[in-house]
This record gives structure tokens, C-alpha cells and sequence, in this order.
């Protein structure tokens, strides 16, 4: 009996002994797992390298961000300011004095085009004046014999058809001629000339030439493009879900995709009423500002845009400071400064809306806003 008390306890006792071992072995594996996930949390950084690496310290601040709608689009002209030149007649280039970028004046000559076609239209101009010449006086004989009831009405009828036909011929090629800015008195003289002169419509720069001296060119083929710069706007698509945000007068920034802190100011000027069935979008034109700088603009630039809608309250950081990985965002704030090194901790947090180089933090309220995040430099140590 006492042999099996003693075989008994002894046992127990292996039990129990092998139980703390294991609680043991457990307890500091959970506690090297936890410091090794503390050290992969934190960084450490010494001035030396902050320094170094242009770094700086920011805070999270509450202030009052734009609500703003993004929108995408391009700089144009309006439609009176932009003209596109052709010849009106077949004929071969004599001149093209002008480069791309050249400026002119309206009324410059900006092309010449030596064409046969110019030289039959004029000869039938000539043509047809002299035969309106006789029709007339027909015309004229014929309407007074009528009226001495000497001839049939027919007769009277028929010279004055023949004579009011042949005038509407001689306007249309009067017209035609005006069109080619040929002389009709000089014509009328018999000056024929097989020169052609295009001269440009209005002031503008030369954005487009599409011929050179020699080639042949038809009445549709287009020659010169002319632009005037003068009133640059933008023409922006804006989705069909965000028109009931949108007004006239409201702000808009607009910035290259490549350089997005160079903002140019405009206003909403008119809002279409017309949704592209393809897109789902609307067009928005916007009037740049006067004081913006738009001179290294040029038509179809594209643009991105954000409208602003309204204000309100946000926690923002800096755009810089959040650093993505995997789909998620992280920034380092400052646990602690011990001697030469600052020690960082990677935080994450969820962004809102990003607005001139600044983003909004939904999740602020879980951080601590009184500890200073790396506004500059996280990148490079986060990755």
C-alpha cells in the first residue's frame, strides 16, 4: 500500500514538474516574439542621419480642408479664337513665310498659291460680264417693246429670265473671287492674276502648318492653323454623380499630373447640360484667374482638377509623411529621444482625402496628436 502512495506521488510530481517546464519554455518564447515584434515596429535614427537625409518633424493639426471633386480636362480657346485656314481653290504654294510659333497680325499675308483654277474663274467672270452687258440691254429693249405691246409677253419673259440669270452668276463669282482676295475692279480692268494671297483672319500665333512651297493643295486640305491666346480656359469632364456639388463661381485648382504643388487658380464659368452617354460625364469650362501665369500653357494640355464644394474640419499630416505598404499606410511618429537617437514607431493609420500636398487622418482620434511624425524622409526607412 505504501509502495503505490510513494509510485503515486512520484509520479504527480514528474506531471507537474513537466507542466512548469513547458508553462516556462512557453512564457519566454511569447516574450522573445513580443520584443521582436516591438523591435520590427520601432526604428531608430540617429540626429546624424536625420540631418543628413533633409528630414523633418511635423504634427497632425486640425484645420479647415476644401471639400473638393476631382475632375480631369484640358486648355483651350474658344471657338473664335482658334481658325483653321485652306486655300478655297486648287493651286501649288508659293509662299509660306512663317514657322510654328511665329506671331501675325490679322490682315498679314501668311501664304501665296499659284493656281490655274484662279486664272479660268477670273476669265469667266469677264465672260459673263460682257454677256450680261447684252442681256441687259436685250432686257431693256425687250420691256419697252412690251410695253408698245409690239412684242409677246414670252419674248419680254424670256430676255428678263436670261438677264437676272446671268447676274446672280456674275455675284456668285464676284463672291467667289472675294473669297480668294482677288481685285474685282482690277479683274474688271483685265488685270488676270494667278496669284493667290491667304492672309490671316485674326491676331494669334501659328500653331499648326500642314504644307510647304511646292505642294499641291485642294479647297479642303488645311493649311495653317492660327490661334489666339488671349482668353485660355479649360474645358474639365466632371462625372454625372458629383453635378449636384457643382456651381457657378465655385473655386477650381487645376496642376499637371507631373507637378501637382503647381496649382493654377479659376473659377467655374459654365456648367453643361449635356451628359456624354458614353463617359457618364459633363463638360465644366473654367476662367483661369488674371494674376495665374499661363504662358507655358498650350491648347490640349492635359489637366487635373479639384473643385472646391465647401469646408470642413479634418485632421490633416502632411501627404509626404504616409508611406503604402500592401494597400496600407503607415507613418512614423516619435516614441522617444535617447542621447544622439531618435526612436520612431511605424503607425498605421487610414487617409482620407488628399488635398494640395495634404491628407486627411480619419483614424486621428486611436493616434496620439501630441507626438511629432516624420513629415520627410519616412520613405526611404519605411521601405
Amino acid at each position: 500500500m505504501n509502495k503505490i502512495s510513494i509510485l503515486s506521488i512520484f509520479i504527480f510530481a514528474s506531471i507537474l514538474v513537466g507542466c512548469k517546464n513547458e508553462s516556462t519554455e512557453e512564457t519566454e518564447t511569447n516574450a522573445e516574439n513580443t520584443a521582436e515584434n516591438a523591435s520590427e515596429n520601432m526604428i531608430s535614427l540617429t540626429k546624424t542621419q536625420f540631418a543628413n537625409g533633409r528630414m523633418e518633424f511635423s504634427k497632425i493639426t486640425e484645420e479647415s480642408v476644401p471639400e473638393v471633386i476631382h475632375a480631369t480636362g484640358s486648355v483651350d480657346v474658344p471657338p473664335e479664337n482658334k481658325v483653321t485656314i485652306s486655300s478655297y481653290i486648287d493651286g501649288y504654294i508659293a509662299k509660306v513665310p512663317f514657322l510654328i510659333g511665329d506671331r501675325v497680325k490679322a490682315g498679314q499675308l501668311i501664304a501665296s498659291i499659284e493656281s490655274t483654277a484662279a486664272i479660268d474663274l477670273q476669265k469667266d467672270y469677264l465672260d459673263a460680264m460682257n454677256r450680261l452687258d447684252y442681256l441687259k440691254s436685250e432686257y431693256q429693249r425687250q420691256q419697252k417693246l412690251f410695253e408698245e405691246k409690239i412684242t409677246a409677253e414670252k419674248n419680254y419673259l424670256r430676255a428678263k429670265s436670261e438677264y437676272q440669270s446671268e447676274a446672280s452668276k456674275v455675284a456668285a463669282l464676284e463672291k467667289q473671287m472675294g473669297l480668294l482676295n482677288i481685285s474685282v475692279a482690277s479683274v474688271k480692268k483685265g488685270n488676270i492674276t494667278s496669284n493667290i494671297n491667304i492672309y490671316s483672319p485674326i491676331d494669334g500665333e501659328i500653331t499648326m502648318i500642314n504644307t510647304s512651297r511646292g505642294k499641291h493643295v485642294q479647297p479642303s486640305d488645311e493649311i495653317i492653323q492660327v490661334v489666339n491666346f488671349d482668353h485660355l480656359h479649360m474645358e474639365l469632364d466632371l462625372f454625372e454623380k458629383d453635378l449636384f456639388n457643382i456651381k457657378k463661381g465655385q473655386d477650381v485648382y487645376a496642376f499637371l499630373p507631373d507637378h501637382p504643388a503647381d496649382t493654377l487658380k479659376s473659377e467655374i464659368h459654365l456648367v453643361g447640360k449635356a451628359i456624354n452617354p458614353d463617359s457618364r460625364t459633363i463638360k465644366i469650362h473654367a476662367h483661369f484667374k488674371e494674376n495665374e501665369d499661363l504662358d507655358n500653357l498650350a491648347i490640349g494640355t492635359f489637366l487635373e482638377a479639384e473643385i472646391n464644394t465647401g469646408v470642413q474640419k479634418a485632421f490633416i499630416i502632411p501627404s509626404e509623411s504616409i508611406v503604402e505598404v500592401d494597400g496600407k499606410s503607415y507613418i512614423l511618429a516619435l516614441q522617444d529621444t535617447k542621447g544622439d537617437n531618435y526612436q520612431l514607431k511605424i503607425t498605421e493609420v487610414t487617409t482620407g482625402k488628399t488635398y494640395q500636398d495634404k491628407t486627411v487622418i480619419t483614424n486621428a482620434a486611436q493616434l496620439d496628436q501630441n507626438k511629432q511624425i516624420l513629415s520627410k524622409g519616412a520613405f526611404e526607412l519605411i521601405q
